[in-house]
């Protein structure tokens, strides 16, 4: 009997660890199964938000379309891309949570717009027949104020602090490192260089502070003559300008969630120093704006606030701020709290 119960019975413990054991099993399967209806439920939820967003901007196309035809096409002032740029940038800033509006041409009439919305970037495509291409959300990775690692290095004007590849170049707007057509504009983190402004037959000169920077003849902290070009790389840069008056008021909007009028010159606050005013001592840099009340003057940025020059009796020798446009379709990863471009 003795035999016989060894060889056929179980124990009391080795029942009760198996009945733990089945509990366990039991239990890790059913939160699988939890854990992957939540998934579910969020998939089919986020899928639900982007065809209702997709919904209402076909709805603005439509609307677009039509307004063009009764009113616009008559404005003889206005090409028909430039009314669909004007009112997409209109009728999307209407809809609550999309931010950071992009805007620009394709090929074959083609216009490409992309935004953000709940944390999410999209693009899409407006054909030269009315129909419409939407991309899958896509995958946006650098923020406002974050360091970019760009390989041009320079010394302050006003300060003489040196700036390296790692702390000279900062994001001016939320964007896309990967996967989309539009750009990512970084600009510099403190003010690498000097501009003069002479005179009133200089309207040439203003123009290359936005269009033609590249040709601009600028001067170092030691006086020495540079060339605009000096800031752009030609591996990671397509194109390079100065900040503007309506750059600083679209960086504030975001940074605040403010809804400051893009030509709005009134004192900005600048907790995160983006617009380098803060215990910066006696400073000015141009922004590439002319005054339009008078088209006699171009506002610049100091630690007092926004103002204007007037360059129709004076000479002004101010700092000037180059902004990057990245090239399209490069990558990057965050290394150390720099994003490093990846070739």
């Amino acid at each position: 009997m003795d035999d016989w119960k060894k060889k056929n019975g179980i124990s009391l413990v080795a029942l009760t660890v198996t009945i733990i054991i089945l509990l366990i099993l039991t239990g890790v399967t059913l939160k699988i199964t939890h854990n992957s209806i939540i998934d579910k439920v969020i998939l089919a939820s986020t899928k639900t938000a982007e065809a209702a967003l997709q919904e209402k901007i076909k709805l603005i196309l439509n609307e677009i379309e039509i307004s063009y035809w009764m009113d616009a096409s008559n404005n003889f002032a206005e090409t028909k891309s430039e009314y669909w740029k004007r009112m997409l940038v209109e009728k999307l800033g209407e809809i609550e949570d999309i931010k950071n509006v992009q805007i620009w041409e394709g090929e074959n009439e083609e216009l490409k717009i992309a935004f953000s919305s709940e944390n999410q970037n999209y693009e899409f495509k407006v054909l030269s027949d009315g129909e419409v291409n939407f991309k899958k959300p896509l995958k946006g990775n650098v923020k406002l104020g974050d360091y970019i690692e760009y390989p041009i290095e320079y010394i302050d004007v006003y300060s003489e602090k040196i700036y390296t590849a790692l702390n000279g170049w900062r994001v001016i707007d939320d964007g896309v490192m990967e996967g989309t057509s539009g750009y990512v504009k970084i600009i510099s983190t403190g003010v690498p260089a000097k501009w003069s402004c002479e005179g009133i037959n200089n309207r040439l000169e203003l123009d290359n502070l936005m269009n033609h920077f590249e040709e601009l003849e600028l001067q170092d902290n030691k006086g020495t003559e540079i060339e605009g070009k000096q800031f752009k790389n030609e591996k990671f840069a397509s194109k390079i300008t100065t900040i503007s008056l309506s750059d600083l008021n679209q960086v504030c909007n975001i940074l605040y969630e403010t809804k400051r009028d893009l030509s709005d010159t009134s004192v900005i606050e600048d907790k995160y120093e983006l617009f380098h005013l803060k215990n910066s001592g006696m400073f000015y840099y141009w922004l590439g704006t002319i005054r339009e009340e008078t088209k006699s003057g171009m506002y610049f940025i100091s630690d007092e606030g926004i103002d204007y020059y007037d360059y129709d009796y004076n000479k002004a020798r101010f700092g000037v701020r180059p902004v990057i446009y990245l090239k399209n379709g490069m990558n990057c990863k965050l290394e150390n709290n720099v994003w490093k471009i990846i070739d």
